[in-house]
């Protein structure tokens, strides 16, 4: 019969055994066999835990959690904001249900590796809502019909507008019109605008995701070696890819300049900005560094506002999700002081759902 720790493996290796060739996988997410089998190993790795931790044997899953998603993502080094996870699982989440399956999961990987395309949805759900009210304006402006649609030359006069620092010759401009639902048609709707916006805009460094990997005494030792380099160069000089290069291989990382560029420029550092220790850690973190995976605070969709207000999760976090109700915020425990100063708010439309003061 075995042990109990055999018979588990057993019985989730048959549950979460794959059929698909390589062939097949390549063709429907564009992975590898090394990072299908990497991919699927972690997530096997997750279910194992969920299960150990599980006394209740009708309670075990064979599926992810947004918790559990958003940490496997990051053992495979794939650092990304809050909301793009949000965003993303929501999508892969098709039934509903909280959770994904394997398949569903590796889906969510070769999108957020550029695999496979990411939806419409998901590239307006990641614009910060002062950028999407900001993008909606210079729309309006540039439908001067007031059809609700724009032509090719009014979306390149927004793409050129609103991007100035890239330099767009005509063939670029029809290419990225052309992955556009309108890109048909060549008419384009306030969506088509705001994905071309999101699709232009670099994603932000998640900086704080990729620094949960790494344990206190790393984060400490790699502090100080930091430190101690930076200090024993000349005032104010800014370390070049090369010699960034060289302490990162120091340290046991050895890469190679043109990598420390590409890091540089994710952090957008490639114009001789100051590189910080944050900055540095970032980037040994993207290179392997760090033993941890530190959770977390990630609210799952459907939270309620109750929900969100227990957890901490942060006002101008929150906003961005969606969660824009001010009686709810009200009746969930946030104050007038904090909703004003995340700037959620005026003072009128605090007093208008019950709140006294600011």
């Amino acid at each position: 019969p075995g042990s109990p720790k055999s018979r588990l493996s057993c019985s989730l290796g048959n549950a979460l055994a794959r059929a698909q060739t390589v062939e097949e996988d390549l063709e429907q997410f564009g992975l590898s066999a090394d990072e299908v089998s990497q991919t699927c190993g972690l997530y096997k790795q997750s279910v194992v835990a969920q299960w150990k931790t599980c006394r209740t044997p009708n309670l075990r899953r064979y599926t992810l959690s947004i918790e559990d998603v958003d940490r496997v993502v990051r053992q495979l080094r794939i650092f990304v904001p809050m909301r793009y996870i949000w965003a993303l699982f929501q999508e892969a989440d098709s039934n509903g249900d909280g959770c994904v399956d394997q398949d569903e999961f590796l889906m969510m990987v070769a999108k957020l590796r550029g695999r496979r395309p990411l939806s419409p949805t998901f590239y307006v759900k990641t614009l910060f809502r002062s950028l999407k009210e900001r993008y909606t304006k210079v729309f309006q402006i540039l439908d001067s019909d007031r059809d609700g649609l724009l032509d090719d030359d009014g979306m390149a006069t927004g793409v050129r507008q609103l991007n100035p620092h890239i330099n767009f010759d005509g063939d670029e401009v029809r290419r990225l019109l052309s992955t556009l639902d309108g890109g048909a048609s060549r008419s384009y709707s306030l969506t088509d605008f705001l994905v071309l916006q999101a699709k232009l805009r670099r994603p932000p460094p998640a900086i704080d995701a990729a620094l949960l990997s790494l344990s206190e005494n790393e984060q400490a030792a790699y502090e100080r070696a930091f430190v101690d380099w930076r200090d024993a160069k000349p005032s104010h000089a800014t370390p070049s890819p090369h010699e960034l290069k060289s302490l990162l291989v120091s340290l046991g990382f050895p890469t190679g300049t043109d990598k420390v560029r590409r890091i540089l420029e994710e952090l957008e550092l490639e114009r001789h900005a100051p590189v910080e220790l944050v900055h540095f850690l970032y980037m040994l973190v993207s290179l392997g560094a760090g033993s941890a995976t530190r959770p977390r605070r990630i609210l799952r969709p459907g939270a309620t506002y109750e929900e969100a207000y227990s957890m901490g999760i942060p006002l101008e976090e929150l906003w961005e999700l969606g969660y824009d109700d001010l009686r709810e915020l009200h009746n969930s425990g946030w104050s007038a002081k904090q909703l004003h100063e995340a700037h959620v708010a005026s003072t009128q439309e605090l007093r208008a759902v019950g709140f006294q003061a600011c």
